[in-house]
């Protein structure tokens, strides 16, 4: 029975090390600055795959041109419609980036860009993304 009980404190101690970490909340920086800066269309939402996690939403980075926003449902991995369409991704003329904004408050989903592994809120990192301090991919 000891076995037993060590192997359970074991798994709480691990539950609640990983809710912790993973819940923590990003950090609430005033400017973005990466370490060493990827290249980024201006869209924040760019490349990134939309998590509900019950009580939070996450954006993890895929390193694509998905749109977390395009699809029948949130688990969907869709193409971003503008590059689709031949047209450079902005977040400024996406409808669907607009209704985003609209529809979730941004400052409470975290974002997790591979540039910044600690997270940080949807809205610095959209400030950072639409910003000229933010390197632009070679077209």
């Amino acid at each position: 029975m000891p076995d037993i009980l060590k192997g359970l404190a074991v798994t709480l101690f691990i539950i609640a090390a990983w809710r912790v970490f993973f819940y923590r909340g990003a950090p609430k920086t005033s400017v973005v600055v990466p370490l060493h800066p990827i290249p980024r269309p201006r869209c924040w939402a760019h490349g990134f795959a939309l998590v509900d996690c019950g009580d939070s939403l996450l954006l993890t980075d895929s390193r694509g041109n998905q749109c977390p926003w395009r699809g029948s449902g949130r688990r969907d991995a869709c193409p971003c419609g503008m590059e689709i369409a031949k047209a450079e991704p902005n977040a400024e003329d996406c409808n669907l980036a607009h209704k985003a904004r609209a529809k979730f408050n941004l400052s409470e989903i975290t974002v997790w860009p591979h540039e910044l592994p600690e997270g940080l809120p949807a809205d610095k990192w959209a400030e950072y993304v639409m910003s000229d301090r933010c390197p632009r991919p070679i077209v």
